[in-house]
């Protein structure tokens, strides 16, 4: 089975393409939030939106979290997450790299 997500309001991904299992989605009115899971058992969330890094400029933030739920960018992709487990003012392209290279953990 095949879906898409939609990462923005305007923009859909093949959830196929990156190994992506599931999504969770805790938009609301001021956030975009949505939680990708990959079949290697580590999730991404990605947000965009009022309070998030770049948001305001519509922009994304993202945070890697490992199979037990704890934050894990620094851990798993250091050169991605240098200096926190949260990297934001991310376009879409950056948002789609990060989650090839979440795929291949």
């Amino acid at each position: 089975m095949s879906y898409m997500i939609a990462i923005s309001r305007t923009t859909k991904l093949k959830a196929k393409d990156y190994g992506i299992v599931s999504t969770e989605d805790n938009s609301d009115d001021m956030v975009r939030r949505l939680k990708l899971n990959f079949n290697n058992g580590f999730s991404l969330s990605v947000i965009s939106g009022y309070g998030s890094y770049g948001g305001e400029d519509g922009l994304f933030e993202v945070a890697l979290f490992n199979k037990m739920g704890e934050f894990c960018g620094q851990d798993e992709l250091p050169d991605l997450f240098e200096y926190d487990d949260v990297v934001g003012h991310l376009d879409f392209t950056e948002v789609k790299q990060i989650m090839k290279r979440v795929s291949e953990i």
